[in-house]
């Protein structure tokens, strides 16, 4: 009987141990952004306030994610992300400390997110250059199906305990969750040995490496097509920012419901990850990449018109599940294009643009509070040009 390659890369120590390290990890993160979502509805009652502290971050993640892409390509990338694992720890208790000291302002949640995303210009192109050298080009493609269940893992459980923390004990509590993951995450990552983990180091200036990257860029298709691919995500984030608002004004279903809808969000990436474990190879993947996309915004579209919370919910699994199969086929064309030495200011590209989905969240919140709900969900179908295809 034929193991599932997904089954047996589990069963290697080294990626074992990354994987539940990667779950806190997404934990973490992902119950800080509803809880900022909440947070910021409940001190302002704007779908734009919202919009900002759920998206600023994307500003700090354009700045920084070509740097971010040098310090990758030059650094042991185990310890790399062992350190942004600890600062982000660092950003969740401060959020934690103004919240219980009662002394939280809309402009700290802006500070914290600027902060975040900073911190995320680097952790996210270390995750994706790191598990090439953990497993290889030839099992990126399973890595990156599982970890994209971990992350969905966090999708799916985060709201759900944020939602009963928030009524049980206070958004602050949410905080402190997600620093004690970020915490774990980090201590488990000590016991991660990838294949390669040596720094690489350069005798080049910064702005050498940066032309270099994007030399190397320019010249090696299909990656100018595949960024471009990615340009077309950040509409689709129009949807989070109006989450909270449909919770609390259009289904009428309280932070608890909040907790299930974005549950039902992560539940469908949990269940498109798993898929994309075991496709192995897929032959068409610029068509995959198309039609998956597509698929998010005609769920997000019906989601808008929808005022029954059953149906909402079923509309939130399928935007997930298709937006799963998408990420992995992306990053995975991205990873195994890529040459070594250079796959960090690659994957670094990709985050600078993939950086601009979290904007998503402002243009989100900008046309809810201009032109309502559900015209905000169809321009941001309309913005993606893949629907014009």
């Amino acid at each position: 009987m034929r193991v599932p390659a997904a089954l047996k890369l589990l069963a290697d120590r080294n990626f074992r141990t990354y994987f539940i390290a990667d779950a806190f990890h997404d934990l973490g993160v992902d119950s800080r952004l509803v809880g900022m979502g909440w947070l910021a509805l409940e001190l302002t009652n704007s779908q734009l306030w919202v919009g900002l502290v759920t998206g600023v971050g994307g500003f700090t993640m354009v700045v920084f994610s070509p740097i971010g892409g040098i310090v990758v390509d030059r650094s042991n990338r185990r310890n790399l992300l062992i350190w942004v694992r600890l600062a982000l720890m660092v950003s969740f208790l401060a959020a934690a400390v103004l919240v219980i000291a009662d002394v939280v302002e809309p402009w700290h949640l802006l500070l914290v997110g600027l902060s975040i995303g900073a911190i995320r210009a680097v952790s996210g192109t270390a995750l994706r250059a790191f598990l090439v050298d953990l497993v290889g080009t030839e099992r990126v493609l399973t890595a990156n199906a599982l970890v994209q269940a971990s992350f969905s893992a966090g999708d799916l459980l985060g709201p759900a305990i944020v939602g009963l923390l928030i009524v049980s004990a206070g958004v602050g509590s949410v905080f402190l969750m997600a620093a004690s993951a970020l915490a774990l995450s980090a201590l488990m990552m000590l016991r991660v040995n990838p294949r390669l983990s040596v720094a690489r180091g350069s005798d080049q200036s910064v702005f050498r490496d940066l032309g270099d990257g994007w030399s190397y860029i320019r010249r090696t298709p299909p990656i100018p097509a595949l960024l471009l691919v990615t340009m077309t995500q950040f509409p689709g984030g129009v949807i989070i920012p109006l989450m909270p608002v449909y919770a609390r004004d259009v289904l009428d279903v309280g932070p608890v419901g909040l907790g299930v809808m974005g549950g039902a969000l992560g539940a469908g990436f949990l269940v498109g990850s798993l898929a994309a474990s075991s496709l192995g190879g897929v032959t068409h993947k610029g068509l995959a990449l198309v039609w998956t996309a597509m698929l998010w915004d005609a769920a997000m579209v019906s989601f808008g018109f929808s005022r029954v919370f059953p149906l909402s919910v079923a509309l939130l699994f399928v935007m997930g599940f298709g937006g799963a199969l998408h990420a992995v086929f992306l990053i995975t064309l991205f990873q195994t294009i890529a040459s070594d030495e250079m796959r960090g200011r690659v994957m670094s590209v990709h985050e600078l643009i993939a950086a601009a989905f979290p904007l998503g969240f402002l243009l989100g919140g900008a046309l809810a509070q201009a032109f309502g709900n559900e015209v905000a969900l169809i321009l941001g179908m309309l913005a993606a040009p893949r629907c014009w295809r």
